[in-house]
């Protein structure tokens, strides 16, 4: 018996396609709802950038930036900020090659310069251009998480100079920079916990790589049929993609309504 289902938000309740959520998803949220099943958001987004997301629909409690800033009814319930050796690593790097870095706090995001590829991104994603920052301003900031503008196979700029993170794409053009032995598995720990449920009643969906962690921890793990082939692989079933209602797809699939 499903009693937690945790949901990734871009490419999983959001399309990249219409930037909306599909009215099939929000039937479904809110029968889970009505069903007392317990939904969590589990997003790479940070808290300043998502809440506009409560507008459209109120999560039982909320995962933030890859598991690195989990809230339960305006509580800080877990936070796991990056080594500071490694941001400042980072805030280095950043004068000396042409990849855009987002440096992410507790709320928002701080971008050390414009390119191509960050414009593309955040265009997919139908959210504005980050303030933009001389990155030295970081320094002195908890930061949770980098995002960077790194191509696929050119990962290990990252952690060539940052010894002590795990990266994550979900983007062709994007990766996400977080700690060691984070990722979105830890919040959901912190929550099944929190509301005293055992693992073997949970589910989650996700559809990058950042949420491949989730996947794999719950009972449960859903990709999106616009995952990438990676996050299938490591999914217990692929449901249709978020335009071809996969979440109310999988949910019946698995007779949850």
């Amino acid at each position: 018996m499903v009693k937690a289902i945790f949901f990734d938000f871009d490419g999983t309740l959001l399309s990249f396609e219409t930037h909306e959520i599909p009215p099939s998803t929000l039937q479904a949220l809110e029968q889970l709802r009505e069903k007392g099943i317990k939904i969590f958001l589990a997003t790479g987004r940070a808290p300043g950038v998502s809440d506009f997301i409560k507008e459209i629909f109120e999560f039982d409690a909320y995962i933030y930036m890859n598991g690195q800033y989990c809230v339960d009814k305006g509580e800080l319930v877990h936070h796991y900020p990056m080594d500071k050796e490694d941001v400042l690593a980072l805030i280095e790097q950043s004068y000396t090659n042409k990849y855009s870095y987002c440096f992410v706090d507790h709320m928002h995001s701080h971008m050390d310069k414009i390119s191509p590829e960050l414009t593309q991104v955040y265009e997919d994603v139908d959210q504005p251009i980050p303030k933009l920052v001389d990155a030295q301003t970081m320094a002195n900031k908890t930061i949770y998480q980098v995002l960077a503008t790194v191509p696929v196979g050119e990962e290990h700029i990252i952690t060539d100079v940052a010894k002590n993170v795990e990266i994550a794409r979900w983007h062709p053009l994007f990766v996400d920079v977080i700690p060691a032995n984070g990722g979105k598995h830890q919040g959901v720990e912190v929550m099944l916990k929190r509301y005293n449920i055992d693992v073997k009643h949970s589910m989650a969906f996700g559809d990058g790589e950042n949420d491949i962690s989730m996947i794999k921890y719950v009972n449960f793990g859903i990709a999106m049929g616009n995952a990438s082939d990676i996050v299938k692989e490591a999914a217990d079933h692929v449901t249709t993609t978020v335009d071809e209602d996969g979440i109310m797809n999988a949910l019946k699939y698995f007779k949850v309504l």
